[in-house]
């Protein structure tokens, strides 16, 4: 019989991460969709880690059921300080200011050309599982890509710099790298693989 792990996130690009990485795994993934929860966690940790476990126990607390959850964030390697993304990479203009992804998208664009074109990048991400039982497990994980000024395919929705990111092993964009083949999925499988028996 499979296990239930409840995601704490209405964001459908970590549903589709975490579906792919739990595929061939004895659990049934729910959504707060699922259950018609909607919780608003404020995320006032200093950290992603912290965020990944405030948001964790907040909807563990509310489901009832083991509960994982994700943060992260991004730094470019020839950016400066100012413009680094950190985990507010949707909001260029400000912490509270959300604009449209194409926009997003053009904005790393120009900020990519102007610092020659291409960049290293590194995304880091933090993986938070509470239990009903109060106990937490986490783990963080870190792993580079190249961002590029030239655009290739479209934007996977969620995904807004896929257009012009690219692995560094195979050459591909993210915007053509299937579900099950990208590195943060690889890792939040492996996360929940070290867990399984606790859930």
């Amino acid at each position: 019989m499979a296990k239930k792990l409840f995601l704490g996130t209405a964001n459908p690009v970590k549903v589709r991460i975490v579906q792919a990485a739990i595929r061939s795994l004895p659990l049934e993934l729910l959504t707060p969709d699922d259950l018609n929860l909607d919780l608003q966690v404020a995320e006032t940790g200093q950290t992603i880690q912290q965020n990944a476990a405030i948001k964790a126990r907040a909807y563990c607390a509310s489901a009832h059921l083991p509960t994982l959850a994700i943060d992260g964030g991004l730094w470019v390697e020839k950016f400066p300080a100012e413009k680094q993304p950190g985990h507010l990479v949707k909001r260029i203009l400000g912490a509270n200011e959300i604009v449209n992804e194409q926009e997003v998208l053009d904005y790393y664009v120009r900020e990519l050309s102007a610092v020659g074109g291409e960049s290293t990048c590194t995304w880091e991400g933090a993986l938070a599982l509470a239990l009903p039982d109060g106990s937490l497990a986490s783990s963080t994980f870190s792993f580079q890509t190249i961002l590029t000024s030239k655009p290739h395919g479209k934007i996977v929705p969620g995904l807004l710099l896929s257009p012009i990111t690219i692995d560094p092993q195979s050459g591909r964009y993210e915007s053509e790298t299937p579900w099950d083949a990208r590195l943060d999925t690889k890792w939040v499988r492996r996360f929940i693989v070290e867990n399984l028996d606790h859930l």
